[in-house]
């Protein structure tokens, strides 16, 4: 802590987290006990403190930005211009408070997601009863990548995670074709209902018919027994 004179005493704390043990379930992402990493906090004192500058590193996990307190101690918002988590995870991500003993908002403010590595299902624990640690999730994505051949451009949801992801979205196929669904929690995972009025461009934006044209489009999709697969039913 540096103290100067009529400014209140600015400060400078690293940890190597060595025993503190963090959890963060909707980015399915945990440091044990035993593991290190490291968290570098620089502010000021005051009523609330100033954090300007809140940096970690660990377990795949690596964030920067910088937390705004209430005058109660509260958070009213963490802003953090780069979250990175293994390589499914690239994005600016926001963390705004709403209220002691309550789960921040989540907010996304573009960056990409990669399907392929990870889901956006939370943890829903079947039976559908709400958790404390879930809340809302807003996602403004540049791109969300769902196989290697396919992914949603200019993708927006907004999601409950409270019993696992519920909520809406939209994107575009490829960066082509428009399309609309519906994301509900199902037996523990999600389950989901895609929609568009052009199914010809949905299926030409992700290279199955190439001369398709207009009609609508109705996709089912609800998990199966074995991880990562569903069973559907597509109607166009």
């Amino acid at each position: 802590i540096d103290f100067e004179k009529g400014q209140p005493g600015a400060f400078e704390m690293t940890s190597d987290l060595a025993g503190v043990g963090l959890t963060l379930r909707q980015l399915d992402w945990s440091l044990p006990r035993a593991a290190q990493g490291r968290l570098e906090v620089v502010g000021r004192l005051g009523t609330p403190p100033e954090l300007s500058r809140v940096a970690l590193e660990a377990a795949g996990l690596s964030a920067q930005g910088r937390v705004t307190l209430r005058e109660d101690g509260q958070l009213e918002r963490a802003s953090f211009e780069s979250v990175r988590v293994g390589t499914w995870l690239d994005a600016p991500v926001d963390l705004i408070g709403r209220g002691a003993g309550v789960t921040p908002a989540v907010k996304v403010r573009g960056g990409t997601v990669d399907l392929r590595q990870t889901s956006l299902s939370g943890d829903g624990q079947g039976g559908g009863q709400p958790r404390r640690d879930g809340g809302p999730v807003s996602l403004a994505l540049d791109r969300l990548q769902i196989s290697d051949g396919i992914a949603l451009t200019d993708f927006r949801a907004d999601l409950d995670m409270r019993r696992g992801a519920d909520g809406s979205f939209t994107g575009k196929v490829n960066g082509g074709a428009p399309l609309r669904g519906r994301v509900v929690p199902q037996r523990g995972r999600s389950a989901f209902r895609i929609q568009s009025d052009n199914a010809g461009g949905v299926l030409g934006s992700a290279g199955l018919l190439k001369q398709a044209r207009d009609g609508t489009l109705d996709l089912v999709l609800a998990p199966a027994e074995a991880p990562g697969t569903y069973d559907g039913q597509l109607t166009a």
